[in-house]
């Protein structure tokens, strides 16, 4: 666990590409197998299922990025699936 200060709170969270996989069950996991599903990475179809927070949401989506699972948000606002199968099959064990 790392604390991460976000303003004047101090919030707990995982690190969960530092430590290269979170807990199952974890809201992370669970945002990765919304997005390898729908094969949409959007901060709006993960929020309402994971009953989260927008920005909590945006950090999930940020951290599926960061782990190369999805790309940068493109000039249309989309993102790509970039993981390959192998990858992804192993991300869903």
């Amino acid at each position: 666990m790392r604390s991460t200060c976000l303003g004047s709170e101090v919030r707990g969270e995982a690190s969960l590409t530092e430590e290269g996989n979170a807990e199952a069950g974890s809201p992370y996991n669970q945002a990765v197998e919304i997005v390898l599903k729908s094969r949409r990475a959007s901060i709006w179809l993960v929020q309402p299922p994971l009953r989260i927070v927008y920005s909590r949401a945006a950090r999930l989506i940020d951290a599926i990025e960061r782990a190369a699972i999805v790309s940068s948000t493109q000039t249309n606002g989309d993102r790509e699936i970039v993981a390959r199968s192998k990858q992804l099959f192993a991300l869903l064990r």
